[in-house]
């Protein structure tokens, strides 16, 4: 796979066409990282955080781990210059003004063409009309641009947040 990710060979980095986005937040436990790269020691890393409305506390395991997978699944097996960039886009919070603030960060900084998020409201329920509105804004401009968005769609099925039959958004937006 030699160069799969950086093939023109942009000097320190790949480009965003084939860079990693991923929506999270509180800040990754290096730590597992680090393991993860012991148990894995042909994988090449190439992370990046990125703070969102603060500093946000430590750690978050759900974006450790998607942090980790990502870059497992976009390895060159070789050096970090020639591996996926994975940006993390951290909220110093769960707030639902942070999520919004990480995905307009994602989108101006222009720094990836692939999305991630395993976060998520209950459509309607546990995010309004108008932030499922703004948000799909944003994911409109992404896809306009060529972004490939994905989001996990939970594990509760037709009723999201246990209680009412809803589903879980971002997955149910129609750009992602």
């Amino acid at each position: 796979q030699g160069h799969c990710c950086n093939p023109l060979g942009n000097s320190g980095s790949s480009p965003p066409q084939s860079s990693i986005a991923i929506a999270t937040f509180g800040s990754q436990q290096i730590s597992d990282i680090t393991g993860f790269q012991s148990q894995y020691p042909y994988l090449a890393y190439n992370v990046q955080e990125v703070y969102i409305d603060g500093t946000p506390s430590c750690c978050d395991a759900e974006g450790t781990m998607d942090m980790e997978w990502s870059t497992a699944t976009s390895n060159s097996f070789g050096s970090y210059q020639n591996t996926a960039k994975v940006y993390l886009y951290d909220g110093a919070n769960f707030n639902d003004s942070t999520f919004t603030d990480i995905y307009n960060t994602m989108v101006s900084q222009n720094l990836a063409r692939v999305f991630s998020t395993s976060w998520s409201c209950t459509e309607i329920y546990g995010c309004s009309s108008s932030e499922m509105s703004s948000r799909d804004a944003i994911f409109s401009e992404m896809a306009g641009q060529g972004w490939t968005l994905v989001a996990a769609s939970g594990d509760r099925g037709a009723y999201d947040d246990c209680s009412h039959l809803a589903v879980s958004f971002p997955a149910s937006d129609p750009n992602v």
